[in-house]
């Protein structure tokens, strides 16, 4: 059993024991602009099983468990001094034999802090613990698989089993009796099934385990009276997919729910279209492949949930389906190029979360050419976005600066570049100058380090320059993007709760800090009128509408000009783009060009406080005839 970080974090690399077997948490970049909070170690136990799937079914093979906990800051320390009990909890599957395989989970609802070997293998239908006396609850996990149907979990819950000497319990498969199963509108087939139960004491900690099987069934034994001590909170979720074909995906569903607190219900939902939300997807893509597309979602006390399915044919459409609730948030993102793992390769991630509304239909463009580096966003409110804050792209704690861009990006607000294709050559390089004077340079691929300022008002200067060519790219390879603000120490400055400015760890825990202020940075968005899929536009006369503003947070003085030119020949030769002002930083370029030009933009804007951007793009987007 493997144990890994279910999306980039922070966490601090350390060894995790499960069951008999251990594994490696590994961490994520410290420069990511969402890390996960240390206070929630998240981690992933994925089993890696041999089983033959069927060739119609649209996802991987995975099956396993998300281990969570969260310590209230307030929760008593374990005593040395305490008597312990042996708590046997013995285990039969569904013939009525003892098992020799499964796992015993155990967690302390007096204390969560007090007692933390909460996993044990069943080994001739017997687990044993040592643990302090109190009330805990207590789970049966059954395994096995089928060909037909996939991995099939059962769980068999004991909410209250009370130890204040040697306590025997048993747990068997046959309890489990209610199929978590999620009815559609329109035909589809279920690709990943999750359960989670969070499990909390009576000082507020929190120990969560979320089971997954993909493809494949959850059965969960009902619980119907609500624990006296301590509270249950579970939550079931399944993604499906409306295959038309091995290698179609027209549409599929995302739906999560939450139970009643205290008690388990029948595990049937049914997903009403008046209760669901719909985002239309258009993925932009030159060169043709097959990828996946990934969708993040969670209710705030929720572990995150990641589905991931394929295969999803580039360009091409597809047609999302979400469960809604006032607290339930979704995030959205699609890998250009599979076989891949579920974090995305090559194609685009957003980095907002979003609570739908019933009855909500969006339009959403992915990869839309020309892509350029785009800033860090945050879409605010509470929920996922309050508890992942963001790290403003451009922001300056006393005399430090702190740049954080991502290359090669889409025009939607959120959406930010997850990587390259293999065998890809990517360079970024970037510049610092303070007055004219460089005082940083380097290499841009793992983020750029924090640069020291003079303590006196300046003009900055940032030049980033990002490549990437291989044969899986061939529209905007290069951008060369210089952007110029004045910037001055800011006293006092802080950023609100959905962002921060750094972080420290104090006992395992994140303490965020907000003490900064946030640079005028300008942006760009761009808008080819006329693009097709596979970014290729009519030939002849061309219009693209450019936005023009600053990153969020930061002083936005008015925008006074835009300028733009255009080229067939990678820049050596340009043509004059006639520039019309709709206000409010919004302009329409129009210019000409022949069929099977490879129209490289450059763009230039200014803001009345100094501030500027200037863009090359280079072979941006094409046109056809």
């Amino acid at each position: 059993m493997r144990i890994r970080v279910c999306r980039p974090s922070v966490l601090t690399v350390v060894t995790v024991a499960v069951a008999t077997m251990s594994a490696t948490l590994t961490a994520g970049s410290p420069a990511a602009a969402r890390p996960l909070p240390t206070r929630s170690v998240t981690a992933q136990a994925e089993v890696t099983r041999t089983m033959d799937t069927p060739s119609d079914r649209p996802a991987k093979a995975g099956h396993g468990a998300q281990v969570s906990v969260r310590l209230a800051a307030h929760a008593p320390r374990p005593r040395a001094d305490v008597p312990m009990y042996t708590l046997t909890v013995t285990a039969t599957g569904l013939s009525g034999a003892p098992r020799n395989d499964g796992t015993a989970w155990v967690f302390d609802a007096t204390n969560m802090a007090a007692f933390a070997d909460n996993i044990g293998v069943f080994h001739d239908g017997v687990a044993k613990f040592r643990v302090p006396a109190g009330t805990y609850w207590v789970t049966g996990e059954f395994d096995s698989s089928s060909r037909t149907r996939g991995f099939i979990t059962r769980l068999d819950f004991l909410p209250e089993v009370k130890v204040d000497r040697n306590t025997t319990v048993h747990t068997t498969a046959s309890a489990a009796t209610s199929k978590v199963t999620m009815a559609t509108p329109r035909p589809a087939q279920p690709v990943e099934v999750r359960f989670e139960a969070n499990f909390t004491d009576r000082p507020g900690s929190t120990s969560s385990v979320g089971w997954y099987d993909a493809p494949g069934q959850i059965w969960v034994s009902p619980v119907h009276r609500k624990p006296a001590v301590g509270m249950l909170l579970c939550y079931a979720a399944e993604q499906l997919a409306g295959q038309t074909s091995p290698a179609a995906n027209p549409y599929g569903y995302n739906l999560d729910y939450a139970d009643p607190p205290g008690i388990i219900p029948p595990q049937h939902y049914v997903a009403r279209p008046s209760n669901l939300a719909v985002i239309t997807d258009r993925y932009y893509q030159d060169v043709p492949s097959t990828g996946a597309w990934l969708i993040w979602g969670a209710f705030p006390s929720q572990q995150l949930q990641a589905f991931w399915i394929a295969p999803l044919a580039l360009p091409g459409r597809q047609i999302q389906y979400f469960s809604t609730a006032p607290a339930l948030y979704w995030s959205l993102g699609y890998n250009a190029f599979t076989p891949a793992t579920e974090f995305p390769i090559g194609g685009q991630a957003d980095d907002t979360y979003q609570a739908l509304s019933p009855g909500e239909h969006q339009v959403v463009d992915w990869n839309r050419f020309p892509l350029h580096p785009q800033p860090n966003f945050s879409a605010g409110g509470g929920g996922l976005n309050a508890q992942l804050p963001i790290l403003p792209s451009a922001l300056r704690a006393g005399n430090k600066l702190s740049l954080t861009v991502r290359p090669f990006s889409d025009n939607v607000p959120g959406h930010l570049s997850a990587g390259s294709a293999p065998g890809t050559k990517v360079s970024e390089v970037y510049q610092i100058d303070q007055n004219g004077v460089r005082i940083a340079y380097g290499s841009a691929a793992h983020g750029i380090p924090s640069a020291t300022l003079s303590s006196r008002p300046s003009v900055i200067r940032f030049t980033l320059d990002a490549t990437r060519t291989g044969r899986s790219y061939l529209l905007s390879t290069h951008t060369h993007t210089v952007w110029t603000w004045r910037s001055a120490p800011q006293s006092g400055a802080t950023v609100p709760r959905n962002w921060y400015c750094s972080y420290r760890l104090v006992q395992g825990r994140t303490i965020w800090i907000r003490r900064c202020g946030v640079q005028s940075m300008m942006t760009l968005s761009y808008q080819v009128n006329g693009l097709a899929l596979n970014g290729s536009a009519p030939s002849g006369p061309q219009v693209v509408d450019l936005g023009v503003g600053h990153i969020q947070l930061a002083h936005a003085p008015s925008v006074t000009g835009a300028k733009a030119w255009a080229s067939c020949d990678d820049g050596q030769t340009w043509r004059r783009a006639t520039v019309s002002s709709a206000g409010g930083g919004q302009f329409r370029l129009r210019f000409s060009v022949p069929s099977g030009c490879q129209v490289t933009l450059r763009v230039s804007a200014t803001d009345a406080a100094g501030g500027a951007i200037a863009e090359t793009i280079t072979r941006g987007y094409d046109t056809s005839g």
